[in-house]
């Protein structure tokens, strides 16, 4: 609840229902999908944003060092406040354009990633990589969705497994080069950018 005592311009209430699964139907297959539904009520309980957001995952792991990796996301929102707006780029998700280059009410996303672990480690870092393609794009709410939209970009990624660390697990490094528009972006983050744990 934000209540205008801690300097909130309004008084609001979000309610929020979560549901999904995981499981793993076969050896080396993981898969899940999480369904979040978010309701914004401001001052007497009058309705106001409404986000409804999809995930779903997969993981192959044929062996000790490498993954393929896939997540899908889809996004609706309604009721929208002009500073109420679903971002996408860079660790949001489309890492070949910068932090938050689409906005939108209507949000569709894929990613890929086939990672490979090493066994090499320089005193306590894990060294690996990750192959990846990302491909989304954010609608407004009275625009047409169409695929002719949708922006994509490949990339190259270190990983740094971070084994004695309390904290952070993984230090990620990305170069992607955004397709669409020939832009070269760099992205950095202290876990993947999606992982099982999320879904578990």
């Amino acid at each position: 609840r934000s209540s205008s005592e801690f300097g909130a311009d309004y008084e609001a209430t979000l309610v929020s229902l979560e549901t999904g699964f995981f499981f793993q139907p076969v050896s080396g297959v993981y898969t899940g999908f999480k369904n979040s539904y978010t309701h914004n009520y401001i001052g007497d309980l009058k309705r106001d944003r409404i986000v409804n957001v999809m995930q779903s995952i997969l993981y192959f792991k044929p062996s000790t060092y490498h993954l393929l990796a896939l997540r899908t996301v889809s996004s609706f929102a309604w009721r929208h406040k002009a500073n109420y707006r679903t971002v996408l780029g860079g660790d949001n998700g489309l890492r070949g354009y910068p932090d938050r280059y689409f906005n939108g009410t209507r949000l569709a996303l894929v990613n890929t990633e086939y990672r490979v672990f090493s066994p090499i480690e320089i005193l306590t870092v894990g060294l690996g990589g990750a192959l990846f393609f990302d491909a989304g794009y954010i609608w407004d709410e009275h625009e047409k969705i169409g695929l002719s939209d949708l922006r994509s970009n490949i990339g190259l990624g270190l990983r740094f497994g971070l084994t004695k660390s309390s904290t952070a697990r993984i230090i990620r490094l990305d170069v992607a080069r955004a397709l669409s528009d020939d832009n070269w972006f760099i992205s950095f983050g202290t876990e993947n950018l999606f992982s099982l744990a999320r879904f578990q």
